[in-house]
This record gives C-alpha cells, sequence and structure tokens, in this order.
C-alpha cells in the first residue's frame, strides 16, 4: 500500500507557486524557522502535547514489550475479523473514517492488558469490540441516541461467525454489554486517550501547515485522507505495537511529501540501508507507479526537511528511521490505486 500516485498530482501552476514561496524563505530560514516555531506552540499542537502523546504510546506499548507471556494476542484471522466488524459498525454510527485506527488500537491495548491468562478472552472479544465502538461515539456524539438494536446485531453476528470458525464452543456465553463496558473501563484504566497513527499524522500535517504558512495545504490534506485509509488496513494486520503509531505515522508523512514530489526519496532514505537504485524500486513497487522525482530546486526542498523536522520535533536520523519503518510495514502488501486532486 506504498502512496502510487497518477500522473496528475501536481499542475505545473501549483508546483510553481510552492517553489517561489518557500525559495523566498531561503535566505532567512533560521529567522523563518524560529518564526514557524512559534506560531506551533500558538497552535492546539504544541511541543508539550508530543511529550504528552509521547508517554501515553510509550506507556501502552509498555504492556507488550514488557510482557513475557508469548501466547497473549489473538489469532490473526481473529482480530482480523474483529477489525472489520469494528470497521463496519462504527460506519453504521456514522463515525469519521479515522475513529477505526483509534478503536483498534484501544482492542489491541485491551488485548495485552486483560491476561485471563493469554489475552482477551475469546468469548467476550464480540462485547469487547462493541463496546469499544460505543464508548467512542459516546465520547464523540454527546447528544446523539445509540441504537441498541443495531449493537446486539453486531454482537451476535461476530459471536456466531466466531462458533461457525471453530473459535467458540456452542456453550460459551457472553456477558452484557453494561458489564462488558464496566470491565473495559477497568482493563484500560478509563484510559482512552492513546494517539493514533491517523492523530499523529493529523498533528504532524497541521504543524507543517502552520509553518509554511498554507503553501502546502492541498497536498497535506491530500497525505491525511490517504494516511487515514492506509492506517485503516495496514491495523487489519498489524497489531497497535507492531505498527509503533508515532514512527508510522512519521514515516507515511515523509512518503507522502515523497510521493506529492516535495521531497527527493533519497533525502528520507536510511544512511548505508539500501543503495538509492534499490530504495527507489521497493518504494515503487507496484505496475502504475507513477514518476516519483521531486520537482521542487535544491534550496527549496532544503526548506521542506526543515519544516518536516520542525513539524514532527524529529532528526533527520529520526525522519528516515520512520520512514523505513512505513516501507518495511507497508512493501508486503500490494500497490494500490488513489485518485490524487490536481492542484
Amino acid at each position: 500500500y506504498i502512496m502510487c500516485l497518477s500522473q496528475q498530482q501536481h499542475t505545473h501552476d501549483a508546483l510553481s507557486t510552492a517553489t517561489a514561496a518557500l525559495d523566498s524563505e531561503v535566505s532567512g530560514l533560521v529567522i523563518a524557522l524560529e518564526r514557524a516555531h512559534e506560531d506551533i506552540q500558538d497552535s492546539c499542537y504544541p511541543d508539550e502535547l508530543f511529550d504528552i502523546w509521547a508517554g501515553r504510546e510509550t506507556k501502552a506499548l509498555g504492556v507488550a514489550v514488557h510482557s513475557t507471556d508469548a501466547t497473549i494476542g489473538l489469532p490473526k484471522e481473529v482480530r482480523s475479523a474483529a477489525v472489520k466488524v469494528m470497521g463496519q459498525l462504527l460506519g453504521l454510527m456514522q463515525m469519521p473514517a479515522d475513529t477505526l485506527g483509534h478503536a483498534v488500537i484501544l482492542l489491541d491495548t485491551h488485548t495485552r492488558k486483560a491476561r485471563p491468562p493469554s489475552g482477551t478472552s475469546l468469548h467476550s472479544l464480540p462485547g469487547t469490540c462493541v463496546v469499544i465502538c460505543r464508548l467512542l461515539f459516546k465520547a464523540n456524539c454527546k447528544f446523539a441516541q445509540i441504537h441498541e438494536d443495531v449493537l446486539k446485531s453486531a454482537q451476535d453476528w461476530f459471536t456466531n461467525w466466531m462458533l461457525h470458525a471453530g473459535y467458540l464452543a456452542a456453550s460459551a456465553k457472553g456477558c452484557g454489554l453494561s458489564v462488558q463496558e464496566c470491565r473495559v473501563f477497568q482493563v484500560l484504566q478509563f484510559d482512552f486517550n492513546v494517539p493514533s497513527p491517523v492523530a499523529w499524522l493529523a498533528a504532524f500535517c497541521e504543524r507543517i501547515d502552520i509553518a509554511t504558512q498554507g503553501v502546502l495545504k492541498e497536498s497535506l490534506d491530500w497525505i491525511r485522507e490517504q494516511g487515514t485509509n492506509l492506517t485503516n488496513v495496514a491495523l487489519l494486520e498489524s497489531t497497535f505495537e507492531e505498527l509503533r503509531p508515532r514512527d508510522f505515522a512519521t514515516g507515511m508523512l515523509c512518503h507522502g511529501l515523497v510521493a506529492a514530489h516535495l521531497l527527493p526519496l533519497d533525502m528520507i532514505r536510511p544512511s548505508g540501508r539500501q543503495p538509492g537504485e534499490r530504495w527507489t524500486c521497493v518504494f515503487s513497487k507496484g505496475s502504475d507507479c507513477p514518476d516519483i522525482e521531486c520537482k521542487l530546486p535544491a534550496e527549496a526542498q532544503e526548506c521542506v526537511l526543515e519544516y518536516l523536522k520542525l513539524a514532527t520535533d524529529a532528526t533527520t536520523d529520526v525522519l528516515q528511521q520512520g520512514s523505513e519503518h512505513f516501507l518495511v510495514s507497508m512493501r508486503r502488501r500490494p500497490a494500490i490505486q488513489v485518485d490524487v486532486p490536481v492542484q
């Protein structure tokens, strides 16, 4: 699911405008970066928020890292089905597409923390999935009504699927949703604010948009939209701890800027990892990938890189590591075609 774009990615006029705007700041880049940093600190995504998010992510990931029981976790087929059920249910609830990523992270965190003794009990899994969706709906749609029959139908369907697939015994019974909701709260310790890859990506894009004063807005909006789709697909097979949300989002933004012709691919390639030609081949895997040559002059490329580092609060090495992590996470999957708006 590498970000393969159609050849109509950007018009000549749009790239010319971006080039001119970025070139104008090259001579005073240090001053511009200082100004941009001040603007970012006054926004909804200051550095302090990243520190909080990073702490939450590290805490959640630590549950898996420090676990000595290799059996904790869901069977791959069951987890994939659970993600699909939650996606369908959130769609029926008319929740935003990026809510699924949050729901899956909560499911993975619950699976690791529950330990009954081998992660989330299978007989309670359908109820857990439905409860997580209901809790997210309550948090985001405080004045909307939940149709309990829809929730019950989703729980029953998933339970029947698990029965027919041989993962549940016919005598297995789950508890009511109200009881299940209390148990989920207890397991998650009332912490529902673990940032998803989409949340990290949205924050990065907002910060780089502020830093560049809207010059790259259309490209960033496109990267966010495609990033949501890529994350939802990746979470079908990769758990929260495997995906590492911040690293995945960092790499996703790097590759999005490459796909938008705003950064050269070699600028985000980890030093000494792969020769340029092989790296390009892996990135461009798929039959219909377009030319990914950067359309900006060298000076403007450096500007984009500096704004990227500022927006992600990362060094060049961290950007390159995130880029590699994203690529490794996605390269074994078939490429997809997406429609790209013309700037």
